[in-house]
């Protein structure tokens, strides 16, 4: 009966869609996910994606790609990007650092929704996964799930989780280009279901 806000974080960004009356009504896109910075085992970066980099460079943080990294330092890059969120969630007049990273307009609509989760960060969220991987998905899902309840937010679980959205998008429509594939044997197409 509530509007719902879903929140959609993957490896390189986080998608909003707030539904009202079971449609969506608005949507919105950030550039803030769970594997844009990734460390080996040893604490090395091994992967430092753009809009880390940036929010990095703004804060004068000492993160570099093939460096160890300080485990505050990773901790105050994910404080931001939770700040960032809470505020394209709370649909708070975005800063310079939060426009930076915005892909598309901010959400636009009602204030009293519930919120549900969606992609690969999610699956830590509703505690079906524990695992960590070397990147920020679970220190993103253990601070902004604290941050949101602690605002008052009420978080819905609708018990079907997905690790990468990609895949239900592409139950829908898909298309391939004959320039990024080969197939070797065309006698097993039409291939279906």
């Amino acid at each position: 009966d509530r509007p719902v806000l879903n929140i959609d974080i993957g490896g390189g960004t986080t998608k909003l869609a707030l539904c009202v009356g079971g449609r969506v009504s608005s949507v919105s896109a950030i550039a803030i996910g769970g594997r844009l910075l990734a460390q080996d085992d040893t604490g090395k970066i091994i992967r430092l994606d753009e809009p880390a980099s940036r929010i990095i460079q703004a804060l004068g943080l000492d993160l570099e790609l093939g460096k160890q990294a300080q485990k505050e330092n990773i901790q105050k890059l994910v404080h931001e990007f939770v700040r960032l969120l809470i505020s394209c969630i709370r649909q708070q007049p975005l800063d310079e650092r939060a426009q930076s990273l915005m892909l598309t307009q901010e959400i636009e609509g009602e204030i009293g929704f519930e919120l549900s989760f969606s992609g690969g960060v999610s699956e830590y969220i509703y505690g079906r996964e524990h695992r960590a991987f070397g990147d920020l998905a679970l220190p993103i899902a253990n601070e902004l799930y604290g941050a949101l309840l602690d605002r008052g937010f009420t978080i819905h679980d609708p018990g079907q989780g997905i690790r990468a959205t990609a895949i239900g998008a592409s139950q829908f429509t898909i298309q391939v280009s004959g320039r990024t594939i080969y197939l070797s044997n065309n006698e097993i197409l039409p291939l279906h279901n």
